[in-house]
């Protein structure tokens, strides 16, 4: 059976065919990406060789299913192309970063543990290892490129260096370590080492990349050295959440620029029902619903109707941490199975629990709480911080409120938050939910989209792009949780 492509799609495989250059499509929730990168390649001469970026292994392994017979493909994701091109005996380990700061540079070994060196460590671990994923994912490769961008880099992607704590020191201490460590690499490892060593990168007639709107400085350079004839990018700048994490806010004009990439839209949505996509033209109108979509369904409930609504497979999502585990909570107190989706956001807790606590007693715990947080309060000098703050806050206090001890309280965190389990109810913030989809999707607090701290212009957008990934998780039912009696604050 013959299949039907739409304009859209049809004008992106023209392109391809007549091979007149680079193409940025800019692909909305739920078009068919993956299956309009499988038949563009389709498309492309056997005698031509073509690499496919995939965003994640579960993509890469879609995709090479797809593909696998064709002799002039391959495909990776950014990370396994980049390790590709490693010599050497080497191993992989996520917390090589922590590790050095551990070991290499605290001594924190068995014969050399104190409580104030580990209490150092909780301190500067999370950042520390943020910063320098950031920093190898923004190519800084150099003791002079680390002096000259850490404080930028930090600011820009809000990580927060300990007061009363030479940082630099050891954030340098670490970067010098991590250089010279070639035999044990994390996951920035794979994309950077390359770059920084000058490894010749292998060069394709055709390379397509996915999710452009999630690239660094250093994935883009990866993916822009392998281009011997054209380049593919596909991405939605309207779903552009993983700042946070690394990924360039302008990643997709700077291709629009510098690689002089042809624009091409992508924007019948496949995935959420009618009803469903007028609610996210109400963010950004430009997304249209396939003619041959169900009705669905979009409706604002009560805390109540959501509780007795929610059932296994069902996911809910929040803009910040603090709803959503407070409705976990609700859930696990009545037998109900509950995940909350995100493991670095429980650790990240975690360790500034262990490091407030001065005792086990919750009352104790509470306090100390209150002033750390009146005091980087204080401190806190931009909203975005502010709003982060408040939510950390927040989320550890309703906790603690439930449990007699410390301990309990770090127990519930390290049980309650995973990344793997769909059993049950999966909870998450927004910027969990890229790339996922449900059949039902609940979404909590409404009013706090926007956020009431976000204020400038790169803020509000940002909040746009959020409540416009929320939306479109949803397949068939979309509900918005309004709750009168809570405090709109949180």
């Amino acid at each position: 059976m013959t299949r039907i492509w739409s304009s859209y799609q049809q004008a992106i495989f023209d392109e391809v065919e007549l091979k007149s250059g680079n193409i940025l499509v800019e692909a909305c929730p739920g078009s068919g990406k993956t299956t309009v990168i499988e038949e563009a390649i389709k498309r492309v001469p056997r005698n031509e060789t073509v690499l496919a970026m995939a965003f994640n292994r579960h993509i890469r392994d879609e995709l090479r299913s797809r593909l696998e017979h064709l002799p002039n493909v391959t495909v990776h994701t950014l990370n396994s192309f980049g390790n590709s091109l490693l010599s050497g005996w080497y191993k992989i380990n996520a917390r090589k970063v922590s590790n050095i700061l551990r070991y290499d540079v605290l001594d924190l070994s068995k014969g050399n543990y104190t409580k104030e060196k580990w209490k150092l460590f909780i301190q500067l671990a999370r950042p520390v290892e943020r910063l320098m994923g950031i920093c190898k994912g923004h190519m800084v490769f150099t003791v002079e490129d680390l002096k000259s961008n850490w404080e930028r880099l930090a600011n820009e992607y809000d990580i927060e260096a300990p007061e009363d704590i030479d940082f630099f020191k050891y954030l340098l201490e670490v970067f010098e370590i991590d250089q010279k460590k070639t035999k044990v690499l994390d996951y920035d490892d794979q994309i950077a080492i390359p770059l920084r060593k000058g490894t010749p990168i292998p060069q394709f007639d055709r390379v397509c990349v996915d999710e452009a709107q999630d690239l660094n400085p250093a994935k883009t350079a990866l993916a822009s050295g392998a281009i011997r004839g054209c380049g593919y990018f596909v991405g939605d700048r309207k779903q552009s959440v993983y700042h946070f994490a690394g990924a360039s806010s302008d990643s997709m004009d700077k291709i629009l620029m510098e690689l002089d990439a042809k624009p091409m839209p992508l924007s019948i949505c496949y995935r959420c029902a009618k009803a469903i996509v007028r609610r996210a033209q109400q963010v950004f109108p430009d997304i249209e619903a396939w003619e041959g979509a169900p009705e669905g369904v979009e409706e604002t409930i009560s805390v109540a109707d959501f509780r007795s609504k929610a059932a296994p497979g069902d996911v809910v999502l929040c803009r910040c941490t603090a709803p959503v585990v407070q409705a976990a909570l609700w859930f696990i107190r009545n037998g109900i199975k509950a995940v909350v989706k995100g493991r670095e956001i429980g650790k990240d807790l975690c360790d500034l629990i262990e490091n407030l606590s001065q005792s086990d007693v919750v009352e104790d715990f509470l306090e100390t709480l209150r002033v750390w947080y009146e005091a980087a309060c204080e401190k806190c000098k931009e909203d975005d911080k502010q709003a982060m703050l408040d939510d950390k806050y927040e989320t550890i206090r309703c906790v603690s409120l439930e449990f007699k001890s410390v301990q309990n309280v770090l127990n519930f965190f390290k049980d309650i938050f995973g990344d793997d389990d769909r059993t049950g109810i999966t909870l998450m913030t927004g910027h969990k939910a890229k790339g996922l989809e449900a059949r039902r999707v609940f979404i909590l607090r409404p009013d706090l989209l926007p956020h009431k701290l976000a204020k400038s212009p790169e803020a509000l957008y940002g909040e746009k792009c959020l409540e416009f990934v929320m939306v479109t998780r949803a397949q068939e039912e979309l509900y918005f949780v309004k709750d009168d009696s809570v405090n709109p604050g949180i």
